[in-house]
């Protein structure tokens, strides 16, 4: 069976997401000690499923990973939405078999922006915090502008487009 997704283009770039990311006290899920890596998800049907666009490195045998700065392209994570709903999803690294999920929280480019820290929240529990994800850095590089005309332009070319399609 073949799926495909068809999804229009922005018509800008809207840049890299340029993001570092610290665990505090994860949930240990292993006889050692769980190897974090975290995911960035977006969805595209309004949260029904989600789909990876960036996976990080694992930490090995650490409950306080500090991982490496990601770069993240804006368009594939949210369409250049900055308030568009994604996911941050941890999980325990394993070699053989899928990935463990320690948790995950929702939030959008724009909170990550103005975040200090947020909850990872266990997604079998909702009512208890299983460490928390602090925000080292998060800031959009690479951007090209939107390219706004002044409202006069935009009416001429309106009345131009409403001239045509009466011929």
């Amino acid at each position: 069976m073949l799926h495909a997704r068809i999804s229009k283009v922005p018509s800008r770039s809207a840049g890299k997401l340029s993001l570092r990311l610290e665990g505090k006290d994860l949930r240990n899920v292993e006889i050692s000690k769980s190897d974090p890596l975290f995911e960035l998800c977006r969805t595209y049907d309004g949260g029904k499923s989600w789909t990876p666009v960036y996976r990080s490195e694992y930490v090995m045998n650490n409950l306080n990973p500090d991982w490496k700065a990601a770069s993240i392209d804006v368009n594939a994570l949210c369409d250049g939405d900055l308030k568009r709903e994604i996911k941050l999803a941890i999980f325990d690294y394993e070699r053989k078999g899928e990935n463990k999920p320690l948790g995950a929280f929702y939030t959008t480019v724009n909170d990550l922006m103005q975040s200090e820290n947020s909850k990872l929240i266990h997604s079998g529990n909702v009512s208890k915090a299983h460490g928390t994800i602090l925000v080292h850095e998060c800031k959009i590089t690479g951007a090209e502008p939107q390219e706004v005309k002044p409202p006069e332009e935009n009416d001429v070319a309106e009345e131009e487009e409403a001239e045509a399609a009466k011929k």
